[in-house]
């Protein structure tokens, strides 16, 4: 009779409109249609008062489940499995308020299964999802389904557990079998754990566990709950050496991974000690190195953001013509006979830290501000200068200067005679290349000096 009904209102695949309520015989509890080759999408329908229990769908074509099917309140047991199903939509199965057993087992569900697909099925005690290419879980698919006893989600491709089924409470069932795991991750490990369910019984065989020092908690877990596993004499797990072990003896597989995992752990803390220090000190090298660079990067944009530097430095006109690195200790010549010479009789305007610098801002901003705003920096080159720290660092601010502008800034004034050796490297290469005017107390090498000095100074 069923059969009938169905041959009537679908013709191929156009699929009833459902507008029409669909009438069935009082008194019938079961409708088979099973192996009956009917091939159509299954629409919204709407169906009379009625006591129908049983209704098997199993081996057709049924591929696209839209619905919702209404009336069905009495429903308890559906079997729509080996459909070739693709597409289940999320109300389907809204109406089914009494169903207890749900078999959609082979099909092709994968990527049909939503949050509210089982929202409203309340009273649904056994629901078999196995062989329909599953991969993976949206967290909420099990919500509501708190009388749920029996689950199947066995030969598809799971690799790992999202869903959330820690309410699952009055689950004695889980066939996890014929996946793709290699181990429990501890999320879902917890949920079982939490879960009121103390008498849930897993199915676990054909899976691809592995038995490895990266595994060994799931092992541990799965050794205290032997118990709870059907097969646990059945399993395999494969070593890091691709053996495959029986589970059977999970307490030695254990001890073994306990005493080879110590010492896998301890060369792994080793080597990533070692890392660690060959990294830091690979940093350090380069930070050191680079040292100069950095501080002088860093003071640029400092005093760039501060306003005390042009953005455009090809147009910028220079505030002095020399800045003057000295130690303090020659601060005489500087003070007497540089800015009597060079500023009151050659009209040249020198920069001096003790005069010009900023008051209240860092010397190394000051520094670097002196060095951008001159033309050049003049080293008074004297064995204090030498013993400077801060004579070193206006040195260096300078000579990065040179780098990034490609002007040349440094000119040494050669105060007294110092032997090569204890010059530093910089000042030697300067030198070389004749970037230097030697000081003299000779009355007439004087004139020649300052004459010297300042041509180099007005130089580009």
């Amino acid at each position: 009779m069923i059969f009938l009904f169905l041959d009537m209102f679908f013709v191929g695949d156009t699929a009833w409109p459902g507008n029409v309520t669909i009438t069935f015989p009082p008194n019938l509890t079961l409708a088979n249609v099973s192996n009956s080759k009917l091939s159509f999408t299954l629409p919204r329908m709407t169906f009379g008062k009625n006591r129908l229990k049983v209704l098997d769908l199993s081996y057709n074509f049924f591929t696209k489940w839209v619905g919702p099917i209404i009336g069905f309140h009495h429903l308890e047991i559906i079997d729509a499995s080996h459909n070739y199903c693709d597409l289940m939509n999320t109300h389907f199965l809204d109406d089914f308020i009494s169903l207890r057993i749900l078999n959609i087992s082979f099909n092709y569900l994968g990527y049909t299964l939503h949050d509210e697909t089982f929202r409203k099925l309340f009273k649904l005690e056994h629901l078999d999802l196995s062989n329909n290419k599953l991969s993976t879980f949206s967290r909420d698919v099990f919500k509501g389904l708190e009388n749920l006893q029996y689950l199947s989600v066995g030969s598809n491709y799971l690799n790992t557990w999202n869903a959330k089924i820690g309410d699952l409470g009055n689950l004695e069932f889980l066939d996890l079998s014929d996946n793709l795991f290699e181990q429990l991750d501890v999320t879902f490990r917890n949920q079982i754990d939490d879960s009121g369910s103390k008498g849930l019984k897993m199915k676990l065989h054909k899976n691809p566990w592995k038995c490895t020092c990266e595994t060994l908690s799931f092992l541990k877990w799965l050794n205290i709950k032997r118990s709870s596993v059907f097969d646990v004499q059945d399993l395999l797990c494969t070593g890091s050496n691709g053996g495959k072990k029986n589970m059977s003896n999970l307490q030695d597989i254990i001890m073994e991974l306990e005493k080879s995992c110590a010492s896998y752990t301890g060369v792994v803390i080793g080597m990533l000690s070692l890392i660690m220090l060959v990294l830091t000190f690979a940093v350090t090298s380069i930070v050191y190195r680079n040292r100069w660079k950095l501080r002088y990067l860093y003071y640029v944009a400092r005093n760039r953001h501060r306003g005390y530097l042009p953005v455009e430095e090809e147009e910028q006109e220079f505030e002095f013509d020399a800045f003057i690195s000295y130690a303090d200790e020659d601060r005489g010549l500087v003070v007497r006979e540089m800015r009597q010479r060079l500023e009151e009789m050659q009209g040249l305007k020198l920069c001096i830290h003790h005069r010009d610098f900023l008051v209240g801002e860092a010397i190394a901003a000051n520094i670097l501000n002196a060095v951008k705003s001159s033309r050049k920096t003049v080293i008074v080159l004297s064995r204090h200068f030498l013993k400077s720290y801060w004579c070193k660092y206006e040195v260096e601010m300078a000579k990065m200067e040179s780098i990034y502008t490609g002007r040349n800034t440094l000119l040494v004034v050669v105060l007294e005679n110092i032997p090569v050796k204890d010059l530093t490297p910089d000042i030697v290469e300067l030198m070389r290349q004749d970037s230097y005017v030697e000081y003299t107390d000779d009355q007439d090498g004087q004139e020649v000096f300052w004459q010297n000095l300042e041509r180099a100074i007005r130089s580009m």
